[in-house]
């Protein structure tokens, strides 16, 4: 985290911003929940485990709080940086990864909040490509390991591991529930069905260790899972994601059904 926030941990969760206390309560409360399961991981086990995932984070425009909830509500964040990795989850390595960044058009001028909280400058951001044009990339790369590492994608009516034996998964739903689905919109870009069906990184973790509220920190330092780069940093975090959802499989989670669009929570 930036040293400017000093006493609060400020984070950055699903890209909604809340300042909390850091507690030790957290983790008691973890452990306390450590071995329970919930219903929704009960009706799983019947289904194929997914032998691939595509971890991804999106980094996207931001300001500070009140000018955050306005935008948010107004669907003007843009995405900024594109991280993702594919992770092999019978072997537990990554075997490709896609990192972009992207220069925003409908509001080009990153805010100075947006800038210490992740990293990204004006002067490298002006330098870089659109959002169709990194879409493009993306979906190139995408293309290119379904075909040499023989993937096939769920989506929105086949979204299991009996079906598919890949998906997408994110911490939280913000990333292609929302932001990757608004510069779509915004840009004319009609979605593939395989970027409406992703795992809930989030969900999974609280399906495994019951939990009302959890932010992607906290996750991390109850699996003692190590951070790769950078907070805030998109192919940091879709690496790290990558590590959390490998840990959770070693400890028996069954990584097998992904996020209904329409149940999807924010």
């Amino acid at each position: 985290m930036k040293g400017v926030f000093h006493y609060f941990d400020y984070y950055y969760d699903a890209h909604k911003y809340k300042l909390a206390n850091d507690s030790s309560d957290d983790d008691v409360e973890l452990e306390r929940f450590a071995n329970k399961s919930s219903k929704s991981s009960k009706r799983s086990n019947n289904a194929r485990p997914f032998e691939y995932l595509i971890c991804l984070d999106f980094e996207a425009t931001c300001w500070d709080k009140v000018a955050m909830d306005v935008r948010i509500k107004e669907q003007k964040q843009e995405i900024i940086e594109f991280g993702a990795v594919l992770v092999n989850l019978r072997s537990g390595a990554v075997e490709a990864e896609f990192h972009e960044y992207v220069r925003p058009t409908n509001q080009p001028i990153l805010s100075k909040f947006c800038t210490n909280l992740t990293g990204i400058t004006q002067a490298l951001i002006d330098r870089q490509q659109p959002f169709p044009v990194v879409y493009r990339k993306f979906d190139n790369w995408l293309t290119g390991i379904r075909t040499e590492k023989q993937l096939g994608f769920a989506n929105p009516s086949m979204r299991t591991g009996n079906h598919r034996n890949t998906t997408f998964c994110s911490w939280t739903n913000w990333d292609l529930g929302k932001f990757f689905k608004w510069d779509c919109a915004r840009h004319g870009i009609r979605q593939p069905g395989y970027f409406r069906a992703w795992i809930d990184g989030r969900k999974v973790f609280t399906n495994k260790f019951p939990r009302r509220q959890i932010n992607f920190e906290q996750a991390l330092r109850q699996l003692n899972v190590p951070r790769t780069g950078d907070a805030h940093s998109a192919i940091g975090d879709a690496k790290t994601l990558a590590s959390l959802m490998n840990r959770l499989k070693e400890k028996g989670t069954r990584i097998c059904k992904v996020t209904s669009p329409a149940r999807a929570k924010y």
